[in-house]
Parts: structure tokens; C-alpha cells; sequence
């Protein structure tokens, strides 16, 4: 071969070599217009009610190709479950691989499905979660149809007492059992099946006891291992039913009446030793550690919880010895007063620990923010109140438990 053609062959093996050298970066595909959306990391996980996940989540968007994109801007909210991301900002920018990650996610105080959508023009992903819990309440309608504008209010109420209360208990057989008569639900088929939790029997008629009276509540039957209702009752007084619905207050209303089934003010005496001193008398308290520590986090004044929490000492029965002292505790959930419209009854971690000392497993994240009043604050409530109708007008009737039930349905008829 003639010198000067082997060394343009030389030269072109050279060349070539050195354009497909290994260590020369190939430039990426540049992606295309976002076409999807999807969560990369992050999706359903459980936590329990009022807390935040474990784990951020994540969201890729992607082209037709499945090519990051990256630069775009995503929004976030929660369109299930009345959680909150933390912090200002609920948008974000896409990194270089398209992805995103969502402000810390902290779930709703409700037992519901959860959700939470990021959204990047018109695309958009849905991550979800799930409250965790083992106790599952349950509301059952007798009698004529509830009017189903209702039906929210018993809705939120039963899923916050499913978020509230959160540890299993034994389950109860039932075989035959005539709650018809025995816990005064007409028209109830006798019960043949386990309940697991708790099951409330719901109806809406007259209250007896010489009106305004907005309902009775409480158990019927309690465990006999620990005295923890298993079947409860709600009475609400069908003529203020829909004054209380148009106000905005049912939901208080049937929340404060199932913290009454549960045992709130029901079941302080069946206990060992009992939850309530000085019953009857201007000094009635309740005694429970938990209750009392509840009391003092939310306390200005901490001795307002010692030795123990003030009780209500008048307004007669289904008010004194059955509730937080009104004129200490202001519009706590637990108190015997309804306030006016627009100013909401407020769980508070002294009463989600009244729970925990009648022996359920609860989960305080799901109690509100509350300070007991101030003395100044209290003293211009009791003017306000004072004047309100509301403060005379409405009461209720709290029943006490009427037979404990073994696991295997055997009842006895509480003395």
C-alpha cells in the first residue's frame, strides 16, 4: 500500500475511535409537552387521625414518553379528609427528572378516606391515605327517615368519634336480643351478630320531661370486662331538630351526645375507683389523671384542674354532675351549654382524656385547640349566655346503662 493512503487510513481509524469514545456524555432527548401525571412515592401510607405522614410524597410529570419534565410549576391541596400541608407554599417547581415533592402532609381529624390532589396545568395526580384505627362505631337510623340534609352532620360526627377513639376492643355476640324493649328503639329486629366496636341507635321524636329539650343519649348495653358501651341510644326532639340543623349546630350537638354514649357522664360510677367525687353538692369534680392533665395543657389558670376538674353544679338533671363546669370551661364540646349560632363547641384534650380514663385506647391529635377562658372572658360570657336564649331553652336527658353483656351476649340487668 503506497505511505500516503496508509496513513489517511490510520488517520480515519483515529478519528473514528476518538467520535465514539465511551467516555463522552450523550446529550438527552430534550422532553416533550406534559402529558401525565403520576405519584412517584409516598402513596398510601396511614397514620393516625391529626398527624402527619411518616414519608413525603411525591409526583412525577412526565411526557408521552414518560420523560421527566422539569421547570413546571405544581399545585397542592387537600380535596379529601380536611387535612393541611405544612407550611405558606403549596406549589412547587419539578426538579431535572420531572419530579416534585408535596409539602408534609398532615391527615384530617376524621376517619374518611384521604386525599391529596397535585395538579400542573390541566394534569393532575391523587395521592391518598388512610387514617388508622381499630374502632369502628356505627350509626344505625330507626324510626321515620331522618331528613337527609342530616345525614352529613351524623356523618363527620361518627367518623371524628372513629378517629377519636382508635384501640380494638372484645367483641360482643349477640343471639335474640330484644333491644326493641330493652333500650326503647321500637321497631328494631332483635339483634344476631357480633358488634365489634359500638353500635348507636339513632331516632328523631318527642322528648318527654317538660320541653326544650334537645336530646338523650347514652349506653344501654356495656361490656361486663370493662364496662365500655357496646350498644348506645340518641333521641333527637324532632321540633328543634331543624332549628338546630338550620344554625349550624347539629354537629356539635350529636358529637357532644355520642361522648355521652361512649360513657362521658354516663359511666364515672361503674368504674373502680369511681371517676366523679361530691356528686350533688357545689363541689362535684371529676377525678381522672388523664383528664386532669388535658385540663391543665389547656389551662391559664392550671389549679382551675386541681385536685380536680369543676364539674356542672346546676341546671338540674342531664347538666349537673354530667358535664365540664360551663362557667369555667366556657364553650368546651363537654359543657351543658349550646352558644349561640356561629360559635363552635371545642374538643379538648381534657376530654378525649376523660376517655382514656374510663379505659379506651384514644388518640389525642384529634382534639381542637382550646384554652380555658380567661377569668375576664368567663365573666363576659356569663353576661352573653345570660342573656341568650340558648342557655335555658336547650338541655338534654343523659341516660345511664341499663344491663352489662359477657362476650358471648349473656346480659344482667345493671341495679
Amino acid at each position: 500500500m503506497p505511505r500516503a493512503s496508509h496513513l489517511a487510513g490510520l488517520s480515519a481509524i483515529v478519528l473514528a475511535t476518538a467520535a465514539c469514545s465511551p467516555g463522552d456524555a450523550v446529550a438527552p432527548a430534550r422532553p416533550g409537552a406534559a402529558s401525565a401525571m403520576t405519584v412517584a412515592a409516598g402513596n398510601d401510607q396511614s397514620a393516625l387521625a391529626g398527624a402527619p405522614l411518616a414519608s413525603p410524597v411525591r409526583f412525577k410529570l412526565a411526557d408521552n414518553a414518560g420523560n421527566g419534565v422539569p421547570n413546571a410549576v405544581v399545585s397542592f391541596s387537600i380535596i379529601v379528609g380536611e387535612g393541611s400541608l405544612a407550611g405558606s407554599s403549596t406549589t412547587a417547581v419539578t426538579d431535572d427528572a420531572g419530579l416534585v415533592t408535596a409539602p408534609a402532609w398532615t391527615l384530617g381529624k376524621l376517619a374518611m378516606p384521604q386525599q391529596l390532589v397535585a395538579t400542573a396545568g390541566n394534569i393532575s395526580a391523587t395521592a391518598t391515605a388512610a387514617v388508622r384505627t381499630q374502632y369502628h362505631a356505627e350509626v344505625r337510623f330507626v324510626g321515620p327517615a331522618i331528613d337527609p340534609a342530616y345525614l352529613p352532620a351524623f356523618t363527620r360526627a361518627i367518623s371524628r368519634l372513629n378517629a377519636e377513639v382508635i384501640g380494638a376492643l372484645t367483641p360482643v355476640s349477640f343471639t335474640n336480643q330484644d333491644v326493641a324493649n330493652t333500650c326503647g328503639v321500637a321497631g328494631v329486629a332483635p339483634l344476631n351478630e357480633s358488634i365489634g366496636s359500638l353500635v348507636i341507635y339513632v331516632s328523631v321524636g318527642p322528648i318527654g320531661g317538660g320541653g326544650g329539650i334537645v336530646a338523650e343519649s347514652g349506653p344501654c348495653y356495656v361490656r361486663q370486662s370493662n364496662h365500655l358501651t357496646v350498644v348506645g341510644t340518641m333521641l333527637l326532639d324532632a321540633t328543634l331538630l331543624p332549628t338546630i340543623a338550620t344554625n349550624g349546630q347539629l354537629h356539635d350537638v350529636v358529637f357532644h351526645e355520642l361522648q355521652h354514649v361512649l360513657g362521658f357522664g354516663t359511666l364515672w360510677t361503674t368504674v373502680t375507683p369511681m371517676l366523679i367525687i361530691h356528686a350533688g353538692t357545689p363541689q362535684t369534680a371529676f377525678t381522672g389523671a388523664a383528664g386532669i392533665r388535658g385540663c391543665q395543657q389547656a389551662g391559664v389558670v392550671p389549679t382551675d384542674c386541681l385536685p380536680a376538674i369543676p364539674l356542672e353544679n346546676g341546671g338540674g338533671p342531664g347538666s349537673a354532675d354530667e358535664h365540664w363546669r360551663w362557667s369555667i370551661f366556657g364553650n368546651e364540646l363537654m359543657t351543658a351549654v349550646l352558644p349561640a349560632p356561629g360559635t363552635p363547641k371545642l374538643l379538648s384534650t381534657m376530654t378525649v382524656g376523660s376517655l382514656t380514663d374510663l379505659g379506651y385506647q384514644t388518640n389525642g391529635n384529634v382534639a381542637d385547640t382550646y384554652t380555658i377562658p380567661s377569668v375576664v372572658a368567663a365573666s363576659y360570657m356569663n353576661l352573653r349566655v345570660a342573656m341568650s336564649p340558648m342557655r335555658s331553652d336547650v338541655r338534654e336527658l343523659v341516660m345511664k346503662p341499663r344491663f352489662t353483656v359477657t362476650r358471648d351476649g349473656v346480659t344482667s340487668v345493671i341495679p
